[in-house]
C-alpha cells in the first residue's frame, strides 16, 4: 500500500507541476554590473533594457530583470529552475536588504529547494522589482510567477516524496549493514557504503543537508569542497558495489578492469574539483565534464555487463537488472544533458532519488538472497564439518559440540560407547574396504535401533559413541541391549562373505556436563567399555558409581592389552 501511494505521489508530481507565466511588462540587460549595484542598475539607460520573451536566448555571467510588483492577491511566488541561475538576488521595492539564494548554500527560512529557487512577492509598497541572475550561464526566460499556494503544496509533495525515497533508502542500508555485521560478507558492506555516499551527494545537492552543514570549519568554503568531491565518492562506491555484487571478475572481467580504472580516474577528478573550487573555479567546467563523462561511460558498462549476466542466467543480475535500470538511465540522461548544457526538466530533477530508492529496495531483495544462500552454504559447511564423511553420522568434534549442548542446560542423560569385536582381524582378513562397509552397517542397524532423539557419533577408528536423553539407566540398558543384539544377530556380507559383526558396549549415566567433567564422564564408560571387553565381549557393562578421574583411568588395570 505504501509503495502505490508513494509512486502515485511521483506520478502526481511530474505529470501535473507547478504552472505559471512569464513575467508580464519585464525587460532584461545583460549588464557588466554586479548583483550588488543595484543602485547603478536603477539608473541605467533605458536603451540597454529589452523585453523578456519565451525566445529570449541564454546569456552569459550575469542578467538583470526588472517588471512592475504583481498584484498582493492571489500572493505570487517568484520560481526558477535553480540551472536557470546559480546564484540570484531580488530587490522588492521598500525592502533594504535583497532576498538571496544560491544553489550550493543553506536558504533562508522559506518554501524553497535546491531544484529551483523561490522568492514570495511580497513588499511594503507598490514599485519595480529588479532581480540579478548569476552564473556561468543564465537564462531569464526561464523566470516564472507561480501562484504562491499552489508552490508551496507541490513543494511539500516534493518534500514528503524525497523524504520517503531517503528513508526507503536508509531503512535499507541499515538492513545491509546488518547483514555485514551477521555474516562479514564484504558486498553488504560496499553496499551499505554506497548508499551513504549517495545519500551525501543528493543532499549536499539540495539545501535539504547543506543548511546542517554551516557549522563547519572553513564553512560555506568548505561546503562546496566536499560537494564537489561528493560525486566522484558517491558514483567510485557504486561501481565498487556493483563489481562485487555482479562478480565481475569472473562474470565479465573486461569490463570490470574497465569500471577498476573509472573507480581511480573518478576519485582523481573529484581531488582535481577540489582543486578548481579552491582556485575559484578554474578548469571546474572542463573537470565536471570529464567527470560526467566517466560516470555516463560507466554507467552504460554497468547495463551492458548486468544485461549479459542476466541472459547467461545469474540471477543477481537479474536483480540488479531491475533495480538499476531505472537509475542508471536517469543518471546517464542527468549526465547527457549537463555535458551539452542543456535545460533540465523540473520532473526530470525529481527521478533520481525515487529512482535510488526503488533501486535500494529491489537490491536489498537481492543482497537477503545472498544472505541466505550464504547461511545455506555455511550450514551445509558446519554440517560436512561436524559429520564423518565414511559413515554420516556425527564426527567427534560435532559429537562432543551436540554433547555439551545438551548438558549446558542441567540436563540429565545416558552415554554409550561401542567397541567393533576383532575389528582388526576383519581388515586383515577382508581387506580395508571391508572394514569400511562394517562401520557403514553398525552406523545404519544403530539408527534403526536407537531413538530418534538420540545422537550417534563415530569417536574414532571402530568406536562409536551414542547420546541418549533417558536418564533411567534401566531403560538405557535395554536400548543398549537391543542395539548389541541388532548388530550382532545378523554378518554383514561383502563381496559374497558373511562377516559376523559383534559389539561391546560400556554405558553410563550422568546429570549435567560440562567441558571440565566431559573427560572424567568419558573416562567411566570407557572404563566400563574395557571391562566388557575383558568379560568376554559382546556384552553391555555399567560403568562403577562415582567419579573416575584421567589418571585413575590409566592406571586401571582391565587397560592393559589391546581391546580388539
Amino acid at each position: 500500500m505504501k509503495l502505490r501511494v508513494f509512486v502515485a505521489l511521483l506520478f502526481l508530481l511530474i505529470v501535473s507541476p507547478a504552472r505559471g507565466g512569464m513575467l508580464r511588462g519585464a525587460e532584461y540587460w545583460a549588464g557588466p554590473e554586479r548583483c550588488d549595484a543595484v543602485d547603478a542598475v536603477r539608473h541605467s539607460d533605458a536603451s540597454g533594457w529589452q523585453p523578456l520573451t519565451a525566445q529570449t536566448p541564454p546569456q552569459p555571467d550575469q542578467t538583470w530583470l526588472r517588471f512592475p510588483l504583481p498584484p498582493a492577491w492571489p500572493p505570487q511566488m517568484l520560481v526558477m529552475s535553480t540551472s536557470a541561475a546559480l546564484q540570484v538576488s531580488v530587490y522588492l521595492p521598500g525592502v533594504d536588504t535583497p532576498e538571496q539564494r544560491d544553489v550550493h548554500l543553506p536558504a533562508p527560512p522559506h518554501i524553497g529547494s535546491g531544484y529551483w529557487h523561490s522568492v514570495l512577492m511580497v513588499a511594503p509598497e507598490r514599485g519595480e522589482v529588479l532581480i540579478c541572475l548569476q552564473g556561468r550561464t543564465t537564462r531569464p526566460a526561464a523566470v516564472r510567477l507561480v501562484d504562491a499556494e499552489q508552490h508551496i503544496a507541490r513543494e511539500l509533495d516534493l518534500r514528503a516524496l524525497l523524504a520517503g525515497s531517503v528513508a526507503i533508502i536508509l531503512v535499507m542500508s541499515a538492513f545491509a549493514l546488518t547483514f555485514w555485521l551477521a555474516l562479514r560478507d564484504r558486498v553488504f558492506l560496499l553496499y551499505f557504503g554506497h548508499a551513504l555516499a549517495f545519500l551525501l551527494f543528493a543532499g549536499l545537492n539540495d539545501w535539504a543537508l547543506t543548511r546542517f552543514l554551516t557549522g563547519l570549519p572553513g564553512a560555506p568554503l568548505s561546503i562546496l569542497y566536499l560537494r564537489g568531491f561528493t560525486m566522484a565518492l558517491s558514483a567510485a562506491a557504486t561501481l565498487a558495489f556493483a563489481r562485487r555484487f555482479l562478480d565481475l571478475a569472473h562474470g565479465s572481467p573486461r569490463i570490470d578492469r574497465l569500471l577498476i580504472w573509472m573507480v581511480r580516474a573518478l576519485l582523481l577528478f573529484g581531488v582535481l574539483e577540489v582543486l578548481s573550487i579552491a582556485l575559484h573555479g578554474r578548469g571546474a567546467f572542463w573537470v565536471i565534464n570529464i567527470e560526467n563523462l566517466l560516470v555516463g561511460v560507466s554507467s552504460l558498462a554497468l547495463m551492458i555487463a548486468s544485461l549479459r549476466l542476466a541472459w547467461q542466467g545469474n540471477r543477481y543480475a537479474r536483480y540488479f537488472c531491475i533495480g538499476w535500470s531505472p537509475f542508471l538511465l536517469v543518471v546517464m540522461a542527468s549526465v547527457t544533458v549537463n555535458m551539452f548544457g542543456a535545460e533540465i526538466a523540473d520532473a526530470a530533477r525529481l527521478l533520481p532519488l525515487p529512482a535510488a530508492a526503488f533501486e535500494a529496495f529491489l537490491v536489498s531483495i537481492g543482497l537477503a538472497d545472498r544472505a541466505l544462500a550464504l547461511k545455506r552454504e555455511r550450514d551445509i559447511a558446519q554440517r560436512m564439518s561436524e559429520r564423518d564423511s565414511l559413515t554420516g553420522v556425527l564426527n567427534r568434534r560435532g559429537f562432543e559440540t551436540r554433547l555439551l549442548a545438551y548438558s549446558s542446560a542441567c540436563k540429565s542423560g545416558a552415554l554409550l560407547l561401542c567397541d567393533l569385536d576383532h575389528f582388526k582381524l576383519v581388515n586383515d582378513r577382508f581387506g580395508h574396504a571391508a572394514g569400511d562397509r562394517c562401520l557403514q552397517a553398525f552406523a545404519e542397524r544403530a539408527q534403526r535401533v536407537l531413538p530418534n532423539s538420540a545422537e550417534l557419533g563415530r569417536y574414532g577408528g571402530e568406536e562409536f559413541v551414542v547420546l541418549l536423553h533417558e536418564s533411567d539407566l534401566a531403560a538405557v540398558r535395554v536400548i543398549a541391549e537391543r542395539l548389541r543384539r541388532e548388530v550382532g544377530d545378523t554378518p554383514v556380507v561383502v563381496d559374497g562373505h558373511a562377516i559376523p559383526l559383534t559389539v561391546s558396549i560400556g554405558m553410563a549415566g550422568f546429570d549435567g556436563v560440562n567441558s571440565l567433567v566431559l573427560a572424567t564422564l568419558l573416562a567411566r564408560v570407557d572404563a566400563a567399555l574395557y571391562r566388557a571387553k575383558a568379560e568376554g565381549r559382546n556384552r553391555v557393562v555399567e560403568a562403577q558409581t562415582g567419579n573416575l578421574t584421567t589418571f585413575e583411568r590409566r592406571a586401571d588395570p582391565t587397560r592393559r592389552g589391546p581391546r580388539a
